[in-house]
């Protein structure tokens, strides 16, 4: 990040300031599809919007695949349209969980056992639809990596604190926290940056390298038909 030095005191400072106000907890393991969508669902929302919002999605499924096959604008219907960033939230879930069917044959994540936190963090972020915030939250959470987890609305804060230089972006700001962040600390580091984070006004910026709608946006609602019928002469 640009002109980290003048930063980091700054960060430090806030990271000390959030730690001591928000104690953390535990949380419950997830296996890395689950925690995926869970991230999705968490990604500039709070967790507590997540959480109920995985419970709609999952509501009369039987699991992830259930999930996966799903069209969008069912997924939508299920979570409600005024959920935040709902049509690009559920679009790029769709792509990402089709991408790990494509992978792995199936909904699980089984290629990735034994292979180095480097690889698991290069095939995450390697998901089609998958944001920074989504594949660092399931690189710590679910594979024990070393991640700052950060979207939009969380980098917003910092910014407004003068934690982070003003033009960084996500995948910026994340790569910076992360060196002031030990990896023994990033999970408790985490909740207690959520709790923070969830305690103010959703702020998101009107313009973002993520606001672009995946591809798969196309399924966002059923297909009407536009082929012509011909009245028969006589």
């Amino acid at each position: 990040m640009k002109d980290e030095s003048q930063y980091t005191q700054q960060f430090t400072a806030l990271i000390k300031k959030i730690t001591k106000k928000h104690k953390a907890h535990e949380l419950d393991a997830m296996e890395p599809t689950t925690q995926i969508i869970s991230a999705f669902l968490q990604w500039n929302a709070t967790a507590e919007q997540g959480h109920t919002a995985y419970n709609q999605l999952m509501e009369g499924l039987v699991d992830n695949n259930d999930l996966r096959v799903c069209l969008p604008f069912e997924l939508i219907e299920k979570i409600g349209k005024t959920y935040p960033l709902a049509d690009e939230r559920i679009c790029r879930l769709h792509e990402t969980l089709h991408e790990i069917f494509r992978r792995e044959h199936g909904i699980v994540i089984q290629s990735l056992k034994g292979k180095t936190k480097k690889m698991i963090k290069q095939y995450l972020m390697t998901l089609p639809g998958i944001t920074p915030y989504v594949a660092a939250q399931t690189l710590l959470l679910s594979f024990g990596g070393h991640a700052f987890v950060m979207d939009d609305h969380t980098l917003t804060l910092f910014k407004e604190e003068k934690a982070v230089h003003p033009q960084a972006t996500v995948v910026q700001a994340e790569a910076f926290a992360e060196r002031h962040v030990k990896a023994s600390d990033a999970v408790a580091v985490h909740v207690s940056v959520k709790a923070w984070a969830d305690g103010h006004k959703l702020r998101l910026p009107t313009t973002s390298p993520l606001s672009m709608v995946p591809a798969s946006a196309a399924t966002l609602a059923p297909k009407t038909s536009t082929r012509k019928t011909t009245k028969k002469k006589g």
